[in-house]
């Protein structure tokens, strides 16, 4: 068989720091992808009310003026407790308390390159 010194391992990818995978797991839900879009396209921080209207008139093929507030609520409650914390822990969204307003947080080349597929589509 020979010495194992000069056997070459297959190469891996490089692992880095998991930022990819952690942008890859953002980008993998459609509420999250439109959060993301939708704050790329704004030139002001959005409340998490816009946010969910827009969603959930998006969602149902409708204008903005005729969502339902039963429907906005429901979205604004998965906002609030599932996809802006994961995109706050991603560190891609900032959150202000006081205005209760979403913003990106301009963390550089690998969302942009993302923003920029999904927005192809």
């Amino acid at each position: 068989m020979g010495n194992s010194d000069s056997v070459v391992p297959h190469s891996s990818p490089p692992v880095g720091d998991g930022r990819w995978d952690t942008l890859f797991d953002v980008f993998k839900d459609q509420r999250r992808r439109f959060v993301l879009h939708r704050l790329h396209t704004s030139d002001a921080p959005l409340s998490i009310d816009e946010v969910a209207t827009e969603i959930a008139a998006w969602e149902r093929g409708r204008p903005v003026d005729d969502v339902d507030e039963t429907q906005v609520e429901r979205v604004e409650v998965t906002l609030r407790h599932v996809h802006l914390p994961k995109l706050i822990d991603a560190r891609v969204v900032e959150y202000d308390p006081h205005s209760e307003a979403v913003s990106m947080t301009g963390q550089g080349a690998p969302l942009e390159a993302l923003l920029g597929v999904v927005a192809d589509e």
